[in-house]
């Protein structure tokens, strides 16, 4: 998974330090960090030039001299074998020195014995495309010198691609928002919180109580953990703004328009995947939230054709699926240029059976992969008000429909995870002289609610890690350990005091016998497996029947619990025979 910086620094303040040393802080803490890219680096370093002569290369036909400049005082010539090359044109110009996306660093060299002093760049070694016929041509109106990073409005930014294994237990670090959370910890910054309650509330406020002009339901035995549905209208469906199409291609999603990229920006900010119908091809007044009777075939919005069984969850209209749930939503509710109005659905499904259905589909997606990490419920009218939030901030003239539905659990009845500890255990575990301060500071920083009474703690694990992470002590004392860093807890053996043990009257009496027999009775001891195959069974003339058979045995020799050690013996006697 790829974490973008930038991103993170809208809630958290990092301090500054060398992007490697950054990833080896969040692998020492947190997670295991494959790679650390800086990009943008490079467009800093490239600027707009003017072609101002042409010139044929005096010792390769295909190839010319080309002289620009890149201020009215400045110019320098390079050798190029761009075929739209023109006296006028405007195009990047990259210096000696500069390292490129695809890896190659403009080095001083002589090209048919002429020196170039940089390059001018095709959009396929900016990045900016897969394929490109030359270099790349600049409106007239490009300002002269300037850099790419000004010019294309870019930002330079760190790309930290996190181990997906490494997050399988962390559901919370899906998401933009859970990173920061944890590098606030890691480096004792503040996390700024623009989610809370009182923002919630501003929305709920909006929402009119009104019936909704489509509702939810939950029908029967199905994945579905909880379902939450919203309308808005007077959608304007357009191109997305600069900062939302950056951020989305810096960790490898494609920007389509504002409404899908909407969808996806939150599922990365926050890490719980929503969806967005086009309300008028919803056919009815109402979705259901169901299991299938029947097998039937579904079109998803990759147009590929997909065969669902008895028992795929999905959400569907009067007509059909809509959806395959919690995995990827049909090509025939999509969002389209003419959309004008819009069903938001957030939701939480059970992780095993959108795991199965996924695997058995072969479709892993964005979607799934989170749902399978047992996503936290409490955190879907967060999801949905900030979609909301985006939807009104990028289409001024949209307007709320009715008030939000919801249908599935009661999930805000848990009782919350809790869990009593002590400083003193927390040391004594870790064997690093942690202040009570700094472990009541650390478990804050992770959004643990902690009440102290001396040394006793009573720690309340936030929701979002009590899915399938924070059960016990232990996992309390992990916390700790690794903000902390184990790279600073010196490591020392256990004191441990070893002394003989007695044996009892009867181990005594045994090793009397086995040491007679083997030493007096001309015996041997051996030691065989209790599981045999019908091969030795027959072998020995054995009357077989009354074995247990073993379900997925490891071979045929080994397929049955032995009822007498007749067998056995007879096999080690025939091997060791002189």
């Amino acid at each position: 998974m790829l974490i973008s910086v930038d991103w993170v620094k809208e809630f958290v303040t990092l301090p500054e330090m060398n992007p490697k040393e950054l990833g080896d802080k969040f692998t020492m803490s947190t997670a295991e960090v494959e790679e650390v890219k800086v990009v943008g680096d490079h467009l800093e370093k490239i600027r707009v030039s003017e072609v101002v002569s042409i010139e044929p290369h005096p010792n390769a036909d295909k190839l010319r001299l080309v002289t620009f400049k890149i201020s009215d005082g400045e110019t320098k010539q390079v050798v190029c074998g761009a075929p739209n090359v023109k006296v006028g044109m405007k195009t990047p110009y990259a210096p000696l020195g500069t390292l490129l996306p695809n890896g190659l660093l403009l080095e001083p060299k002589k090209i048919r014995g002429i020196v170039s002093e940089g390059m001018l760049c095709s959009e396929s070694e900016l990045g900016i495309s897969e394929e490109s016929s030359g270099i790349m041509n600049l409106p007239n109106d490009a300002p002269l010198g300037e850099t790419l990073l000004i010019y294309f409005n870019e930002k330079k930014d760190i790309l930290i691609d996190v181990d997906n294994k490494s997050l399988t237990h962390r559901p919370d670090l899906w998401g933009h928002y859970g990173i920061s959370r944890e590098f606030a910890a890691v480096f004792g910054s503040k996390l700024d919180v623009p989610y809370d309650e009182k923002w919630a509330e501003s929305y709920r406020k909006q929402c009119d109580k009104s019936d909704s002009p489509m509702s939810v339901e939950v029908k029967g035995e199905n994945a579905c953990l909880g379902y939450y549905g919203l309308s808005v209208d007077n959608i304007e469906v357009k191109e997305s703004p600069d900062w939302m199409k950056r951020r989305l291609t810096s960790v490898g999603l494609r920007p389509i328009n504002n409404i899908v990229d909407i969808s996806n920006y939150v599922m990365l900010e926050l890490g719980h995947p929503l969806h967005i119908f086009d309300r008028e091809k919803i056919k009815g007044n109402k979705v259901i939230i169901h299991a299938l009777e029947k097998e039937e075939s579904f079109l998803t919005l990759d147009e590929v054709e997909r065969t669902l069984i008895p028992g795929d969850t999905v959400i569907s209209d009067e007509t059909g699926p809509l959806v395959v749930a919690g995995i990827m939503g049909g090509l025939s509710s999509g969002v389209e240029d003419k959309t004008k109005k819009i069903f938001i659905e957030v939701a939480n499904w059970k992780p095993a059976k959108v795991r199965r259905t996924s695997t058995r589909l072969g479709l892993r997606t964005e979607s799934s992969q989170r749902y399978e990490k047992s996503l936290d419920s409490f955190l879907m009218e967060r999801t949905l008000f900030r979609t909301l939030e985006l939807v009104l901030q990028l289409c001024p003239n949209a307007k709320i429909v009715g008030k939000v539905e919801y249908d599935g659990e009661s999930f805000w009845q848990k009782k919350p995870v809790r869990i009593d500890t002590c400083f003193s255990k927390i040391r004594k575990v870790l064997g690093h002289p942690t202040p009570d301060e700094k472990i009541l500071s650390i478990l804050e920083d992770l959004d643990f609610k902690v009440e102290v009474e001396g040394d006793n703690l009573l720690v309340t694990v936030p929701t979002y890690r009590a899915t399938k992470d924070i059960e016990n002590e232990s996992d309390i004392v992990e916390e700790v350990g690794r903000i902390v860093g184990y790279d600073n807890i010196t490591p020392e053996s256990p004191k441990v005091s070893v002394t003989p043990v007695r044996l009892s009257e009867v181990q005594k009496l045994q090793r009397k016998i086995r040491e007679f027999l083997a030493l007096n009775g001309c015996s041997y001891e051996i030691m065989t497996y209790p599981m045999v195959g019908r091969n030795l069974l027959k072998q020995a003339s054995w009357d077989y029947g009354k074995e247990i058979p073993i379900l997925n045995s490891i071979s045929n020799e080994h397929d049955r619990m032995r009822a007498s050690l007749v067998p056995s013996l007879l096999e080690a006697a025939s091997k060791n025979v002189p």
